[in-house]
């Protein structure tokens, strides 16, 4: 009986290490998939930022000849953010979110017409959204690099009114959430912050539109997706409506050149 017993004691062993090698192998295929996958993402802005620099070194390369790629600065400093939230059947819309910080971008302007000119570019975005119930506010909010496509539309002669429409894809970089309790006395307030959460989407798709003149802008992003990774979630809906400036980087140019003429017949 006792050989009995041993025998199958090793054998339950054997069992054990043969089960835990298993998990171990699932978890590291995983974890494999999961790298693999960031991988991928990370390789694709590459390649989009590495083009992105090619065509600015070859806008500065060909001073002499008309620039046929010229580049436009802005800063979306006032973000206005609404969300439509569906919980299984029961769906609302969320509290607005205001932000001020740190929204800004960099297009690259083709000259293919004087009317018509195609951009890409990048743009860093703080999105999100609030959701209230009676005794609780939850503060979703998530940092986002993203690559305009669009067009540019030029209305007027000077260039003072510009209409622009596109798609942007994003990659979503530092997400943090934060909740308010406020059925206590002292309202209880607790955070977490993950880079590369996998509870939000690790791409953003959004379509856009916007005018804006004599520098100052107003623009609409519409998200087609998902805020979250999974439907359990919940489903989000973003849209965002900014106001910002823009820069002509070669207006400036031409503006400092001429203030630099003026000083000199000035002291001439």
């Amino acid at each position: 009986m006792a050989k009995v017993s041993n025998d199958s004691y090793c054998c339950w062993q054997i069992v054990l290490f043969l089960r835990e090698q298993t998990i171990r192998k699932k978890i590291t295929i995983l974890h494999f998939q999961s790298n693999h996958q960031m991988k991928h993402i990370f390789l694709s802005f590459a390649l989009i930022i590495f083009i992105q620099s090619g065509l600015m070194a070859q806008s500065t390369s060909g001073e002499a000849k008309k620039k046929k790629v010229t580049l436009t600065s802005g800063v979306e400093s006032n973000l206005l953010q609404l969300a439509q939230v569906k919980l299984g059947s029961y769906s609302f819309q969320t509290v607005p979110r205001y932000t001020y910080f740190f929204n800004t971008a960099t297009d690259i302007n083709f000259e293919v017409s004087k009317h018509v000119k195609p951009f890409t570019g990048i743009t860093l975005r703080n999105i999100g959204f609030i959701k209230k119930t009676a005794d609780s506010t939850f503060k979703n909010r998530v940092y986002t690099l993203g690559a305009p496509l669009g067009l540019k539309f030029y209305l007027s002669k000077k260039n003072k009114c510009i209409l622009k429409v596109g798609a942007d894809l994003s990659l979503a970089m530092d997400y943090k959430t934060k909740y308010f309790d406020s059925r206590r006395k002292r309202a209880t307030k607790s955070k977490e912050h993950e880079f590369f959460s996998k509870d939000v989407s690790s791409l953003f798709y959004s379509v856009f539109a916007g005018i804006s003149y004599k520098g100052f802008s107003i623009s609409g992003n519409y998200y087609l997706n998902n805020f979250y990774s999974s439907k359990s979630l919940g489903e989000v809906q973003l849209f965002t409506l900014g106001l910002g400036i823009n820069f002509e980087n070669n207006a400036l140019k031409k503006k400092k050149e001429k203030n630099k003429t003026t000083s000199t017949s000035n002291t001439l």
